[in-house]
């Protein structure tokens, strides 16, 4: 569900966010402050539920492999942030953000892949 909102809410910023961002440009600072916090904030709430949900999975399964969750989200966290960077550098907040549109959709799909049952006898 919540990768279902992280698409969502990021297909309306690509369809919406630039006529939303000409219209409030002569807004005052504070006011674009406020406008920005809360445009950014419901997205990054819906971002911040896959690892707790999936770190949850893997402590249900197989609780061993909590450090390598940990690992493997820290990793990602890294280059994700590289590669957001390098990607809004050639093709802008657009580019990064159809390029989330495609990943997070992508590795919700691979959830149903590993199953509990699976992943129960490592160790």
């Amino acid at each position: 569900m919540a990768v279902v909102l992280i698409a969502s809410l990021a297909a309306a910023y690509l369809l919406f966010l630039p006529s939303w961002l000409d219209a409030l440009i002569r807004l005052p600072d504070a006011s674009r402050v406020a406008v920005s916090a809360s445009l950014i904030a419901p997205l990054a709430f819906f971002m911040g539920m896959p690892f707790p949900l999936g770190l949850s999975r893997v402590a249900a399964a197989a609780p061993a492999l909590i450090p390598w969750a940990w690992a493997i989200n820290g990793c990602a966290s890294v280059v994700g942030a590289v590669l957001a960077t390098l990607v809004a550098m050639e093709s802008g907040f657009t580019g990064v953000v159809a390029l989330a549109l495609f990943l997070y959709p992508l590795a919700a799909l691979t959830l149903g892949r590993f199953p509990r049952a699976r992943c129960a006898g490592l160790p």
